[in-house]
């Protein structure tokens, strides 16, 4: 079948050459295939989810991503080289503020009901509904689109309160996944928490938070029969019960792998490595609200502090980058002539010692094994700061507590990724009007909001990078973040799978990226 994306252009001509790169991948990208075996694959995740209920969870966050991709499809999705892909939508039309998509023919959800307009005009009215408060995802997205609506029988049209060049991106998230209106409307909320139905590759059979999801292969999958007969999740947090977990074979593949175990699995063979860069750098978030860090010679010091250099030779032995810009390169917005982030201890104690700090504890805060190698680079960095005078008190932390106090905005510092591919709008979008971050944590000038609107609407690709840089500046002056590394995804697994990392964290085990070897 021909899957390749047909994207036309009106009015947005220029926008859609930005970096979605909307060139969506030649024919049969995802060619159907007959099911290889009735084998099945174990996976042990480094964190756990509390609910699957796609549109009323707390994200795009880590452990979603890679389990939401499992059983449900959105209407397009990045593929390995970045580029968007066709999923659940086969073309795209843009004019203006209108965003027409054509929906596949003949997909079938997990009940066996077939997906019209109607499903995914219900989908999307989830979580664009002003009620939906758990959702910080949904709240983002009103932000950008006023409604949808069903404009045939097989396709939508989204428009949006302004010009939008990143729509067809935002709706590629796994946040944005489409169910099927009557099965979920017929559900309570503990059902669709716990069995939800969706159109992907999987479907659930148990999900018991904290220990374990179970799913099955979904025999009428668009896409083809997947090769796993069905896919057993297994949360284990601890990082060596993981490892021991796929060494002794209870597992087949596992997530988050630490850095200085990679020789040992290396060593003891029958075992693949394979990371995939994300798209994101992690950074110090700092709070410029209240606490030591609401100086901004104090934040300024902690980011001259990070010897960024130790930190992606040393602990994460090279694998990673520093990012050049606070947007990677190849994306919009990235200007090869920016300086970087300097590394300068002496100024940074210089800064400590003339401003008004009186010693007082600076909370470290971070999810315990979320993000590769933090536990082992958190330390270190809280170090490097008490090494400037600084009294840090480095608090690894379980999720929801962390979460708590994360909403709450009661963090001081945390180790955070932010957006640094694709477009640069999505760097600072963090802190537009009504994110739910900019109350607590960083609060930017005027001109920093419409410099961002000039961003955000502009159709004009040379007054959008010269809007990108001015707000660059305005973080360089305000240091509300400062950007350690790229991101990076790590796996082990059998040699028995032939399978590779998506990006983003997506956990494909779709037809076209899961094979059995032997």
């Amino acid at each position: 079948m021909n899957d390749k994306l047909l994207i036309r252009r009106h009015r947005l001509t220029q926008i859609l050459a930005l970096s979605l790169a909307l060139v969506l991948l030649g024919a049969g990208w995802l060619t159907p295939v007959a099911a290889q075996s009735e084998r099945g694959v174990t996976i042990g995740l480094n964190s756990v989810l509390d609910s699957l209920d796609v549109h009323s969870a707390i994200g795009p966050n880590v452990i979603g991503t890679r389990v939401y991709a499992l059983f449900h499809d959105p209407l397009l999705q990045p593929s390995l080289s970045g580029e968007l892909k066709p999923m659940l939508a086969t073309s795209v039309e843009n004019d203006g503020l209108e965003w027409r998509f054509t929906l596949r023919d003949g997909v079938a959800f997990h009940d066996g009901a077939i997906m019209t307009a109607d499903d995914v005009v219900y989908s999307f009215e989830r979580l664009l509904d002003p009620a939906n408060e758990s959702s910080n995802f949904g709240q983002d997205l009103q932000r950008f689109v006023s409604g949808i609506e069903a404009s045939g029988e097989l396709e939508v049209t989204i428009t949006t309160h302004n010009l939008d060049p990143l729509l067809p991106l935002r709706v590629s998230s796994y946040w944005a996944s489409i169910v099927p209106r009557a099965a979920t409307e017929a559900m309570d909320a503990a059902t669709r928490q716990f069995m939800p139905l969706g159109a992907g590759p999987y479907k659930v059979v148990e999900f018991v938070p904290g220990d374990r999801l179970v799913l099955e292969r979904h025999d009428a999958y668009w896409g083809g029969e997947a090769a796993a007969s069905d896919v057993v999740l297994r949360f284990i947090t601890e990082d060596a019960t993981r490892i021991a977990a796929l060494q002794s074979g209870d597992v087949d593949l596992i997530s988050q792998v630490p850095v200085d175990q990679l020789g040992a699995l290396q060593t003891a063979g029958g075992f693949t490595i394979a990371s995939a860069e994300t798209d994101n750098h992690m950074a110090v978030h700092f709070n410029t609200v209240k606490g030591p860090t609401a100086d901004v010679n104090i934040r300024r010091a902690m980011s001259l502090a990070i010897d960024r250099e130790l930190i992606v030779e040393e602990l994460w032995q090279g694998l990673t980058t520093i990012p050049p810009d606070y947007v990677f390169p190849g994306a919009v917005g990235h200007d090869p002539t920016y300086p970087g982030f300097a590394y300068d201890p002496a100024a940074a104690r210089e800064l400590v010692a003339n401003s008004d700090y009186d010693g007082a504890p600076i909370s470290f805060q971070a999810t315990a094994g979320y993000y590769a190698n933090t536990d082992v680079i958190m330390p270190v960095m809280a170090q490097m700061w008490e090494n400037i005078g600084l009294n840090i008190d480095y608090q690894p932390m379980e999720g929801s507590a962390f979460l708590d106090l994360y909403f709450a905005g009661d963090i001081t510092t945390n180790l955070q990724q932010f957006a640094g591919a694709g477009d640069g709008q999505r760097l600072f979008q963090t802190w537009a009007v009504e994110n739910i971050w900019r109350p607590n944590y960083y609060q930017p000038s005027a001109e920093y909001d419409a410099l961002f609107t000039a961003v955000s609407q502009s159709v004009d690709m040379a007054e959008r990078h010269a809007s990108l840089q001015s707000l660059k500046r305005i973080l360089d002056a305000d240091v509300p973040m400062a950007p350690i590394y790229r991101n990076i995804d790590i796996y082990a697994f059998s040699d028995a799978l032939d399978w590779r990392p998506g990006p983003g964290f997506i956990m494909d085990l779709r037809p076209d990226n899961l094979r059995f070897s032997n």
